[in-house]
């Protein structure tokens, strides 16, 4: 398939880079520097959260028309031909289910991530390092934070061309990368609270799986440093398909 090879092609781009900049901790070439946002853009839209996003709004736009139309039997023929050959849909009692076809989920991505691409390639990148092997970057199923850098209403949620955000992205034990507005690109090594800060913040936006190379810590909400035996069992806890894998390879690549 097309779409697979396409995606395929990202990956091989990106893993050579990705290990330079694990090993060595720098990015180097800009050519080097969009392999990897390429891959990062690709992860940020292809996990299950940005995946249900694309079923909640087939379902809202099928749900609005369906509710025009009414519960008639022409009607449903009209929302089953707008939405071949991307989806299929079951009527039952007058509300209907769409079911979004994989080919259609996985042309929605690479749509998603050619667009945010171009965003992501406009914001400058920063190194970031830990301090040693006792304070690890974890990775999960949903790596990519985006989060504000000023307080704003809770009632609105970051974008990622939105000014007064950031981008966090481990790319392995040792290194994250960190996209910003503005500030120039610079290498920083954090202190083993700032690991554990960022840490926290993958553990609570992780669906189903962790990954990480040995014993972590996370700072949690009360801002209290817990140990990896800790954060898993309330984790696994919340949802037995829940997973945490103990890796010896580096997750970003």
């Amino acid at each position: 398939m097309v779409l697979e090879e396409e995606f395929s092609k990202i990956e091989s781009a990106a893993a050579p880079a990705i290990s330079t900049l694990v090993r060595n901790g720098v990015i180097g070439s800009r050519e080097t520097l969009a392999d990897i946002v390429r891959f990062i853009a690709l992860q940020a839209v292809r996990v299950p959260p940005r995946l249900q996003q694309a079923d909640d709004m087939q379902q809202q736009i099928t749900d609005f028309v369906y509710s025009r139309l009414g519960d008639t039997p022409a009607s449903r023929k009209t929302v089953e031909s707008l939405l071949h050959p991307f989806a299929s849909v079951q009527f039952e009692r007058a509300a209907s289910k769409v079911h979004l076809h994989r080919n259609a989920r996985m042309l929605f991505s690479i749509t998603g991530y050619k667009q945010l691409f171009t965003i992501l390639m406009q914001r400058n990148w920063v190194v970031l390092r830990s301090p040693n092997r006792q304070a690890d970057f974890i990775c999960s199923d949903d790596p990519v934070l985006l989060h504000w850098t000023r307080v704003v209403s809770r009632h609105l949620s970051p974008g990622f061309a939105m000014e007064h955000t950031r981008v966090f992205v481990p790319m392995g034990p040792g290194v994250a990368l960190l996209g910003v507005w503005g500030a120039p690109p610079y290498d920083y090594e954090l202190s083993q609270r700032q690991v554990a800060q960022f840490n926290g913040e993958l553990v609570s936006q992780a669906s189903r799986f962790l990954f990480f190379r040995n014993d972590f810590e996370v700072l949690n909400n009360s801002r209290e440093v817990e140990r990896s035996s800790a954060v898993l069992l309330k984790w696994k806890g919340r949802g037995p398909e829940r997973s945490a894998s103990l890796t010896p390879t580096e997750p970003g690549a």
